[in-house]
């Protein structure tokens, strides 16, 4: 046993280690992933020195001893949905701890300021923690990659962060201070951004996305437009991340998303969720994949046909018009091989598909009653269609030779299809 490497008690009915754990000397791995039973490690788990890996995932622990401090080779610890609330002090001097998955764990409050010692740190995940602040020492993680706060519902203002990031998740649901500034962060390739703005009522002139709206009592029209002039100045820096080539922006309560998204070349896969946004601005030519959700009836949208590089298309939760449709330019994207259209309140009208279309998935469309000609799409491979109750036709689908794969499912009104699904 004193040889043992891994040792695997994962959703084991344990309630304790032993003080024994500590004969373990060349133990690198150690699992206590689901043990419901356990509630704190033993203090002689700090003699566990050839330690590589902890995992403690959806543990009941409700706290690490200090002398996890001692574990000099710990590189990998795994404590997501695990109970614990603070981690120790002492966590500052794992030198070699470079992941650190706290995700949807029971943290909360401020995170040590010994996490700035952590100077071999590549990803660290406190995502869905309750946690209400980042040290200063935070910016000290130079070896930092992957940063993830999404749905940090208690966190406040981000200090400056390390430049050596090229991943960022964060969300923010408070006042318009909280919209980050990560315009240092030149090195980011991936930025996804979930803002809420919270006291903003936008939504009280968007009568046709009733569904989105927040009313306000006492509009103010001219504080609107001081906070969008605000937001737009706040989130300018986002013309300075020239390595981006993945971006999420959903926002909440917030009119405008940034012009200068025209200006990011690397940009490969944009993401825009936004219920009151009025207007999305010129998007990169050099997209290959676009997906859009929760844009209203009235938000004018930029025409994509010079996207000549985009692959995929995606629309969910959108109540696009027919002139919409018709101005977007969809049937000139040449390169386009998959669109997805879900739970969108539109009919399709207007919307053209592009000839070198493989794959079209229309799913829950309630108001659609007939789908585009596709006769033309020789190439199309894969035609979905679910929860469609109004479809009633599918034009030109007989004379596509070879027929592609047909899926069709709760689409009643649909008339029967003399085809090979």
């Amino acid at each position: 046993m004193v040889a043992l490497v891994e040792l695997d008690l994962s959703f084991t009915g344990i309630t304790e280690l032993p003080n024994s754990i500590a004969c373990l000397k060349k133990l690198e791995r150690l699992s206590l992933m689901g043990c419901l039973k356990i509630k704190k490690l033993p203090d002689p788990l700090g003699d566990l020195r050839s330690l590589i890996e902890l995992d403690i995932s959806s543990a009941h622990l409700i706290e690490l001893p200090d002398s996890i401090g001692n574990l000099e080779e710990l590189k990998v610890i795994r404590m997501e949905g695990c109970r614990v609330r603070k981690l120790p002090k002492s966590v500052g001097m794992m030198k070699k701890l470079e992941e650190l998955h706290a995700d949807s764990s029971s943290l909360e409050g401020e995170m040590p300021i010994e996490i700035g010692m952590l100077s071999a740190m590549r990803i660290l995940d406190l995502s869905s923690t309750n946690i209400c602040l980042l040290p200063s020492t935070t910016s000290q993680l130079s070896s930092l990659q992957i940063l993830k706060l999404h749905g940090c519902r208690m966190l406040g203002e981000l200090p400056i962060l390390p430049t050596s990031l090229v991943s960022l998740v964060f969300s923010s649901s408070e006042e318009l201070g909280m919209v980050p500034d990560v315009s240092k962060l030149t090195n980011l390739t991936d930025l996804s951004l979930f803002i809420e703005i919270k006291g903003n009522s936008w939504g009280q002139i968007r009568p046709t996305n009733k569904r989105y709206s927040h009313q306000s009592e006492s509009p103010n029209p001219s504080r609107w437009m001081r906070q969008e002039w605000a937001i737009k100045r706040r989130m300018g820096w986002i013309a300075n991340l020239h390595k981006l080539e993945r971006l999420a922006l959903h926002v909440l309560n917030i009119p405008s998303v940034p012009a200068e998204l025209s200006t990011l070349s690397q940009l490969k896969n944009l993401s825009l969720s936004g219920p009151e946004l009025r207007e999305i601005p010129q998007l990169p030519t050099n997209l290959w994949c676009l997906n859009l959700s929760l844009l209203a009836a009235n938000t004018k949208l930029p025409c994509l046909s010079n996207l000549k590089q985009l692959t995929h298309l995606r629309f969910l939760l959108c109540a696009i018009t027919e002139d919409g449709f018709e101005s977007l330019g969809i049937g000139e994207l040449e390169q386009l091989e998959c669109l997805k259209v879900a739970n969108d309140k539109t009919d399709l009208t207007g919307l053209r598909l592009p000839v070198n279309l493989r794959r079209l998935y229309i799913t829950e469309c309630r108001h659609v009653k007939l789908l585009p000609n596709i006769s033309h799409l020789k190439n199309l491979k894969v035609l979905c269609s679910k929860d469609c109750k109004e479809l009633t036709e599918i034009p030109g689908l007989a004379e596509l030779e070879p027929p592609p794969k047909v899926s069709i499912d709760s689409c009643d009104s649909l008339k029967l299809l003399n085809i090979k699904t």
